[in-house]
């Protein structure tokens, strides 16, 4: 009788640990977002500023930036 508690204690257990890694995931995914938005909002403003440089230079640098770090906006 004991050991059947105990394993329902587990099984109890366990269940609330999925679900609490589910709300993780789930919140670690909006942040993803967020983040990814931010990103694609900071590099939107300064290829503005980049436009504005008649230079060429900022522009330059920044698509090497990019091409290396791109805002990412991939749905895992």
């Amino acid at each position: 009788m004991g050991s059947v508690l105990m394993m329902s204690l587990r099984t109890l257990g366990q269940k609330h640990r999925r679900r609490d890694l589910i709300y993780d995931n789930a919140d670690l995914r909006r942040e993803h977002d967020d983040l990814s938005l931010r990103m694609r909002d900071v590099q939107d403003a300064l290829r503005r500023e980049a436009d504005a440089d008649e230079s060429g230079a900022l522009a330059s640098h920044l698509r090497r930036i990019f091409a290396a770090h791109p805002a990412s906006t991939d749905d895992k």
